[in-house]
């Protein structure tokens, strides 16, 4: 499957109940170029990770988003750490940045013999 990919969209949620995503033209998100849920910084297509991020962050926001045209990740703290508070005393953001674009199934040609 080859995705081509068209713009990016970003979403920060600080607070809020959830960091809502939606791709344009009936595209897909086909790929997330950036998760973390604690303290990143920068801008679109410049984020870094700050001295807190949760590790599963990635993983989390590729599950509610990949392939769909629109999700909400929630904005919850047991979702990104279930082990409790990752970094005590820092204020939290969720920073994501995807790509959306159309996903084009390639085909092969088999021969039988």
């Amino acid at each position: 499957m080859e995705e081509r990919r068209q713009f990016h969209k970003t979403v920060v949620a600080d607070a809020k109940k959830s960091a809502t995503l939606m791709c344009a033209d009936n595209k897909k998100i086909v790929k997330v170029d950036f998760a973390s849920y604690g303290n990143p910084f920068g801008a679109c297509g410049n984020y870094m990770l700050g001295n807190c991020s949760a590790p599963n962050t990635m993983k989390i926001v590729e599950q509610y988003c990949l392939g769909k045209n629109r999700c909400a990740v929630p904005f919850d703290q047991v979702l990104f750490d279930k082990e409790g508070d990752l970094c005590p005393n820092v204020l939290k953001n969720l920073a994501i940045q995807v790509q959306c674009g159309h996903q084009i199934n390639k085909f092969s040609n088999y021969m039988r013999v």
